[in-house]
Protein backbone atom coordinates (compact mmCIF):
# COMPACT_ATOMS: atom_id res chain seq x y z
CA UNK A 1 0.00 0.00 0.00
CA UNK A 2 1.04 3.50 -0.43
CA UNK A 3 2.49 4.28 3.22
CA UNK A 4 2.51 7.61 4.44
CA UNK A 5 5.30 10.40 4.01
CA UNK A 6 5.63 10.23 7.99
CA UNK A 7 5.93 6.00 7.77
CA UNK A 8 8.34 6.27 4.49
CA UNK A 9 11.08 8.38 6.50
CA UNK A 10 10.48 6.99 9.71
CA UNK A 11 11.66 3.42 7.78
CA UNK A 12 14.37 5.51 6.17
CA UNK A 13 15.56 6.55 8.87
CA UNK A 14 15.53 3.06 10.65
CA UNK A 15 17.15 1.55 7.65
CA UNK A 16 14.36 0.21 6.30
CA UNK A 17 13.35 -1.76 10.06
CA UNK A 18 9.59 -2.63 9.69
CA UNK A 19 9.56 -4.33 13.26
CA UNK A 20 10.88 -0.97 14.58
CA UNK A 21 9.13 1.53 13.02
CA UNK A 22 5.83 -0.20 13.99
CA UNK A 23 6.76 -0.23 17.72
CA UNK A 24 8.11 3.47 17.41
CA UNK A 25 5.07 4.38 16.15
CA UNK A 26 3.09 2.01 18.94
CA UNK A 27 5.14 3.77 21.07
CA UNK A 28 3.99 7.09 19.92
CA UNK A 29 0.18 6.37 20.15
CA UNK A 30 0.36 5.18 23.39
CA UNK A 31 2.51 7.96 24.81
CA UNK A 32 0.99 11.25 22.96
CA UNK A 33 -2.21 11.51 24.68
CA UNK A 34 -0.56 11.80 27.88
CA UNK A 35 1.97 13.81 26.87
CA UNK A 36 -0.84 16.24 25.51
CA UNK A 37 -2.76 16.42 28.77
CA UNK A 38 0.47 16.68 30.80
CA UNK A 39 1.52 19.90 28.78
CA UNK A 40 -2.10 21.01 28.81
CA UNK A 41 -2.44 20.67 32.48
CA UNK A 42 1.07 22.11 33.11
CA UNK A 43 0.54 24.80 30.73
CA UNK A 44 -2.90 25.93 33.13
CA UNK A 45 -0.66 25.56 36.14
CA UNK A 46 2.23 27.65 34.56
CA UNK A 47 4.34 24.51 35.89
CA UNK A 48 7.37 26.16 33.44
CA UNK A 49 9.20 22.29 34.33
CA UNK A 50 6.69 19.61 33.23
CA UNK A 51 5.87 21.80 30.34
CA UNK A 52 9.48 21.34 29.08
CA UNK A 53 9.89 18.14 30.04
CA UNK A 54 6.60 17.21 28.32
CA UNK A 55 6.82 19.15 24.98
CA UNK A 56 10.49 17.61 25.04
CA UNK A 57 9.02 13.70 25.19
CA UNK A 58 6.58 13.99 22.57
CA UNK A 59 9.09 15.77 20.32
CA UNK A 60 11.29 12.71 20.91
CA UNK A 61 8.63 10.36 20.85
CA UNK A 62 7.71 11.23 17.23
CA UNK A 63 11.30 12.47 15.54
CA UNK A 64 11.53 9.34 13.47
CA UNK A 65 8.27 10.06 11.76
CA UNK A 66 9.53 13.65 10.55
CA UNK A 67 6.46 15.67 11.48
CA UNK A 68 8.05 19.48 11.07
CA UNK A 69 5.15 20.69 12.06
CA UNK A 70 4.58 18.59 15.40
CA UNK A 71 8.39 19.21 16.38
CA UNK A 72 8.19 22.91 15.85
CA UNK A 73 5.04 23.36 17.85
CA UNK A 74 6.81 20.79 20.52
CA UNK A 75 10.41 22.54 20.52
CA UNK A 76 8.64 25.84 20.83
CA UNK A 77 6.63 24.99 24.05
CA UNK A 78 9.71 23.61 25.05
CA UNK A 79 12.23 26.65 24.62
CA UNK A 80 9.59 29.17 25.60
CA UNK A 81 8.66 26.68 29.08
CA UNK A 82 12.60 27.19 29.91
CA UNK A 83 12.03 30.81 30.14
CA UNK A 84 8.99 30.89 31.90
CA UNK A 85 7.41 32.69 28.70
CA UNK A 86 3.88 31.42 29.01
CA UNK A 87 2.14 33.59 26.75
CA UNK A 88 1.95 32.51 23.12
CA UNK A 89 1.97 29.04 24.93
CA UNK A 90 -1.66 29.07 24.74
CA UNK A 91 -1.66 29.36 21.38
CA UNK A 92 1.42 26.86 20.27
CA UNK A 93 -0.94 24.22 22.35
CA UNK A 94 -3.98 24.84 19.83
CA UNK A 95 -1.68 24.41 16.90
CA UNK A 96 -0.23 21.16 18.02
CA UNK A 97 -3.28 19.57 18.49
CA UNK A 98 -4.87 19.22 15.30
CA UNK A 99 -1.54 18.68 13.75
CA UNK A 100 -0.56 16.21 16.56
CA UNK A 101 -4.07 14.51 15.82
CA UNK A 102 -3.24 14.03 12.18
CA UNK A 103 0.34 12.63 12.79
CA UNK A 104 -1.65 10.14 15.13
CA UNK A 105 -4.34 9.22 12.45
CA UNK A 106 -1.41 8.06 10.07
CA UNK A 107 0.16 6.29 12.87
CA UNK A 108 -2.63 4.56 13.78
CA UNK A 109 -3.54 3.81 10.22
CA UNK A 110 0.47 2.66 10.06
CA UNK A 111 0.07 0.19 13.16
CA UNK A 112 -3.50 -1.06 12.65
CA UNK A 113 -4.05 0.03 16.00
CA UNK A 114 -7.22 0.63 18.03
CA UNK A 115 -7.25 3.07 20.29
CA UNK A 116 -7.10 6.06 17.24
CA UNK A 117 -8.44 9.27 18.00
CA UNK A 118 -11.54 9.47 15.89
CA UNK A 119 -13.55 6.64 17.67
Amino acid sequence: GGQAAEVRAALAALGGKEDLCRQLAQFAIEEAPDLMRQIEQSLAERDAITLERAAHKLRGSVRYFQAERVAELAGGLESRARRQDFEPCGELVEQLKPAMERLLSVLVDYTGAPGSPTN
